[in-house]
């Protein structure tokens, strides 16, 4: 322990300990007194007491998972989170009494395949990556000195092939839903013009939608797996402007529908996450390509950069966390966008009144 002035004539507080045979160091600049000085050296004294305290004490993996979850609360969305608790319960709640310091590379590994012999190698990365997370947060907080999970590790597979319908398609799509008054029109139409996720469109509340400054604010999605509202998958949260068209079309659909706080029609089929299905029905019916929902979130995105958006523009309006999720839309096929290099907005002379689209213009 030691207080130094420095040559500011303030003093430098320093505090070390030896913890699992680690040295663990404290030290904080710029005191202003000697007095301060001596109180900060006792509060750094007592950190790392507490510091070596916790790290002597037996942790099983049941505390070290809770602690895990814990800290996934503060960061992380709430379908990562029903991710993570629900597969440690599933595949490693066997550990439960076991002190983590007798949790090392082999049994993790051994864990997993027996586990998890005939699922995916994306299905063990999973597991792994979550029992990785468990054991960095006990390091940080030293209750182990190591990260066993750190040597488990499976080959990332190739990512699943990006879907996005051409322009014609989406407005074949959107113009005969429309007239035909379809139940499901109003999100696709909502889910395109916004670029939202799924469940980012299923808990849209009329509160979101601010129509004095013609934004809707992004914040919260349904977690189909847990059946609950929670954070964005980012965590974050985005304000989008909304076209004049969709302005209007919204201000319609809110007076259709006066008593419920959602903007869009809570399908059952939705929110169990089968929204493909119903997709894929109309898709079949008009006899254009197939895709997955999420196809029309992609669809928005890859028009927008063919309209020449900037990417880092586009990036902050669907909620990409890093650019290089966004870039992935960038390298989709010729093939797979025919027909979305036309100009990019739509002919609303071809759309009945109520079923405008909002006109995308290049930059």
């Amino acid at each position: 322990m030691s207080i130094k002035q420095q040559s500011t004539g303030k003093y430098l507080v320093r505090a070390s300990l030896v913890i699992n045979g680690k040295q663990r160091f404290r030290r904080v600049t710029s005191v202003q007194t000697k007095g301060e000085a001596r109180l900060i050296e006792n509060r750094l004294k007592l950190e790392l007491s507490e510091l070596k305290k916790n790290s002597e004490a037996t942790v099983n993996w049941q505390t070290a998972v809770d602690q895990f979850i814990n800290n996934l609360q503060l960061n992380r969305a709430v379908s990562t989170l029903y991710s993570a608790k629900t597969a440690l319960e599933a595949h490693c709640s066997c550990w439960n009494e076991l002190p983590i310091t007798e949790i090392d590379e082999s049994v993790i590994r051994h864990q997993i395949e027996s586990k998890l012999l005939s699922q995916t190698t994306a299905t063990k990365a999973n597991l792994a990556k979550y029992i990785r997370g468990v054991f960095r947060v006990a390091v940080e907080k030293g209750q182990t000195r190591s990260n066993p999970a750190n040597l488990v590790s499976y080959k990332k597979e190739k990512m699943s092939k990006l879907q996005a319908m051409s322009r014609d398609d989406v407005l074949t799509l959107l113009r005969w839903t429309s007239k035909m008054n379809h139940p499901w029109y109003p999100i696709f139409r909502v889910v395109y013009e916004l670029g939202l996720r799924s469940g980012e469109a299923l808990a849209l509340t009329w509160g979101q939608v601010n129509f004095e400054t013609k934004t809707v604010r992004i914040d919260r999605a349904w977690c189909s797996k847990r059946k609950t509202v929670g954070s964005t998958k980012t965590h974050e949260g985005r304000t989008i402007v909304l076209n004049d068209g969709l302005v209007a079309f919204l201000k319609e659909l809110k007076l259709a529908t006066p008593m419920s706080e959602n903007v869009l029609p809570q399908i059952s089929d939705w929110r169990q996450g089968r929204a493909a299905r119903s997709l894929n029905s109309v898709q079949r019916d008009l006899g254009i390509q197939k895709t997955n929902f999420h196809s029309l979130r992609a669809s928005f995105i890859t028009h927008l950069l063919l309209a020449g958006i900037p990417i880092t523009k586009v990036q902050n309006m669907v909620g990409h966390r890093d650019l290089k999720t966004t870039e992935r839309y960038v390298r989709l096929t010729a093939s797979d966008l025919k027909g979305a290099t036309d100009p990019i907005g739509f002919d609303l002379e071809l759309l009945e009144k109520n079923g405008q689209v909002i006109p995308l213009k290049k930059a």
